[in-house]
């Protein structure tokens, strides 16, 4: 078993006071406090490893040339070990642990080969850092809270609303994902066409990181926040609705809000997406990587709540899944991965947004927090996983579609055939619809977004 990490979109009509208290109860100052400190801790490291004063070429020759060594990336996962170390108040108890830590990938190694000086030096400056962020990081938090009701407002506000959105799952289908280019930066589009040329390498790939996209109305949106709305969201919530699991598990998704008949894209949302998003982070990790939480300790779990009598008929399906599962098959490895993901990001959730609520069915009182053990949340995650990996549901093909598309649409940006107002409207039900063979994309780079089934979920460069 492994310890429990507590869970973590318009203000709507205000809440009981009973409400607010129970929101004062879950999101406590100090709780956030901590999570800021540990949020502004992880960047200093971060910005520590990244060695910022090193031109690209040192950089890429560090492994072999600086003795401490560049790290461009340091994971959620392996930054849940590598951070306690250095937030350890004795310096000495820190190496020491620092020291136990085992490598499983090439970047951890990398990261793991600070020598005892360069820890101690990080070490030190962290402290002084976080010293200096004091006042900074309690005003921001306070910031954050409502000073009387301690509610995290936004969306703790938001979380309960029965009204429907344009931003439900019923008119996402019905109205589609509308992205557009943001005017100002055509001239990047144009630009990095230049840079790729005729290359395999697809435009999508050099600017995902780059904040240049409207979607839905949303400005400032990253381009991988594009396929994330889209292919995580979207398709992950329809998928969810078509194979029945919303009305399997109706008292689960009504106890924290509802987010399918609302708003796919609030805090609740990321539930569902983030199982869509992990099996795509999954393909793109490092050869050994090892998910902070297995396929195995899910299942033991499940095991648990059978032998305890806590599971129900709804809850047979993901047990069945858990129990058939293969060891270090495709599904096992992503489980792991996808959950111990979601896991890891609950805690930088928490700290921007607030702990997920559920409500009691009847009198709708606020019960506690959402924990990532619940037997629903777990059947929704396992199943909907299943689901995704399953060929039947053709789950990398959309997938390649959407890629297929919006390349084709910054290739059209790019080359001044598509003006700087049109957009590009997606409808995913009808990915399968376009035609595929008329795409001006060239054969190498459609072999390029193919085989590189979750480039656009990751920071790092696929080249």
């Amino acid at each position: 078993m492994f310890e429990k990490v507590p869970l973590l979109g318009e203000i709507v009509a205000n809440q009981s006071s009973a409400e607010n208290e129970s929101f004062e109860r879950l999101d406590k100052f100090e709780e956030i406090i901590e999570l800021e400190r540990q949020y502004h801790a992880l960047k200093y490291i971060q910005s520590q490893y990244a060695q910022p004063d090193l031109s690209p070429k040192q950089r890429a020759l560090a492994p072999i040339t600086t003795p401490m060594h560049g790290v461009d990336q340091i994971g959620n996962q392996f930054s849940k070990k590598l951070l306690p170390p250095y937030l350890e108040e004795d310096p000495e108890i820190g190496l020491g642990n620092f020291r136990k830590i085992e490598a499983n990938t090439t970047d951890q190694e990398l990261a793991l080969l600070a020598n005892d000086g360069q820890f101690l030096e990080i070490h030190s400056g962290l402290k002084e850092h976080l010293s200096l962020l004091s006042d900074q990081m309690s005003k921001d938090v306070t910031g954050r809270l409502v000073p009387k009701s301690g509610v995290i407002s936004k969306n703790d506000l938001y979380q309960f609303n029965s009204n429907e959105t344009h931003r439900s799952l019923n008119e996402i289908l019905k109205n589609g994902m509308n992205i557009k280019i943001d005017p100002s930066s055509v001239n990047k589009i144009i630009g990095t066409l230049a840079i790729v040329g005729a290359s395999p390498l697809p435009i999508t790939e050099v600017v995902k990181n780059h904040k240049m996209l409207w979607i839905n109305g949303f400005k400032d949106s990253k381009v991988s926040h594009a396929v994330h709305d889209v292919m995580d969201h979207a398709w992950g919530f329809n998928l969810l609705h078509e194979r029945g699991l919303g009305q399997k598990f109706s008292g689960f998704f009504d106890s924290i809000g509802n987010p399918e008949m609302t708003d796919i894209y609030k805090r609740e949302g990321e539930i569902i997406a983030s199982i869509a998003f992990g099996v795509r982070y999954s393909a793109v990790q490092e050869n050994g990587f090892i998910p902070l939480i297995s396929a195995d300790n899910i299942r033991n779990i499940f095991e648990d709540y059978y032998n305890d009598g806590i599971l129900s008929e709804r809850h047979r399906e993901a047990y069945k899944i858990l129990r058939t599962m293969t060891p270090n098959t495709r599904e096992y490895l992503s489980l792991g991965f996808t959950y111990s993901n979601y896991v890891a990001e609950l805690d930088e959730q928490r700290r921007k947004h607030g702990k997920i609520k559920v409500r009691d069915s009847k009198d709708h009182s606020i019960t506690g927090e959402l924990s990532e053990t619940d037997p629903d949340f777990l059947s929704v995650f396992v199943e909907l996983h299943h689901e995704i990996l399953s060929s039947k549901n053709k789950h990398r093909n959309d997938l390649f579609r959407f890629h297929i598309l919006f390349e084709e649409y910054l290739l059209g940006i790019a080359n001044r055939q598509i003006s700087a107002d049109q957009g590009l409207s997606i409808k995913i039900q009808n990915l399968d619809t376009y035609d595929y063979e008329a795409t001006t994309v060239s054969a190498d780079r459609l072999r390029w977004l193919s085989k590189n089934y979750g480039f656009s979920a990751t920071k790092d460069a696929l080249i």
